[in-house]
């Protein structure tokens, strides 16, 4: 029952176990709702976190975190963000005018590719994104991230959900996640999806 405007980002769960999120307004953030696991932290591997019944909509406010910051990473006009964190459902939320993407999983990386903690779990993993309702989204992709979402999706406009398709190469069976920690959207209306496949995506970028 809370409402969040203004901000770098509305709501952020960070490194919590067994979260839930709702009946809740996120407006004029940069990112509307978020949740994720940061490096170097005393405690890790973020779990069992729901959002539902939720409002994220017109994340519009410029990033303004200072440089370095990890929030500052997160695109402007995202409406939820899911990062390096397993078992998370988000169902029952109204996403609408996030102009980088309604919703975002990804894992954690820098933009210069590297891993800040060797014991940290930076795969986002047992995703569960069902029976939302979405609105517009993924029109103006903003800050480095998203025109580099869009770069990689080869068009202007980003779908209203967005995952870079990073997986964990040990947990691959056949080259896919196992069904315990898939991926997994549906129900969402005509909401639209993509996987970025950032994997191949950087690959192609450094042999370029």
């Amino acid at each position: 029952n809370s409402i969040a405007k203004y901000n770098v980002a509305g709501i952020e769960i960070e490194n919590c176990y067994n979260a839930d999120v709702y009946n809740n307004l996120a407006t004029h953030n940069a990112g509307g709702l978020l949740v994720f696991d940061l490096p170097n932290l005393p405690q890790q591997g973020g779990h069992n976190v729901r959002f539902f019944n939720n409002r994220s909509i017109d994340n519009d406010t410029k990033n303004f975190a200072p440089i370095g910051n990890i929030v500052g990473d997160t695109p402007t006009g995202t409406g939820l963000m899911i990062m390096a964190n397993n078992h998370v459902e988000a169902f029952g939320n109204y996403f609408d005018g996030n102009g980088t993407a309604n919703v975002i999983l990804r894992a954690y990386y820098t933009m210069a590719k590297k891993k800040d903690d060797p014991n940290m779990d930076v795969y986002p993993q047992a995703i569960y994104i069902h029976d939302n309702i979405f609105g517009t989204g993924g029109f103006k992709p903003m800050g480095e991230r998203g025109i580099m979402y869009a770069d990689a999706a080869g068009r202007k406009t980003l779908p209203d959900i967005v995952w870079d398709g990073i997986m964990n190469p040990k947990k691959l069976v056949n080259g896919k996640l196992p069904k315990e920690l898939g991926i997994y959207v549906e129900n969402n209306g005509d909401a639209d999806f993509v996987n970025l496949d950032l994997a191949a995506y950087f690959k192609d970028a450094k042999s370029n």
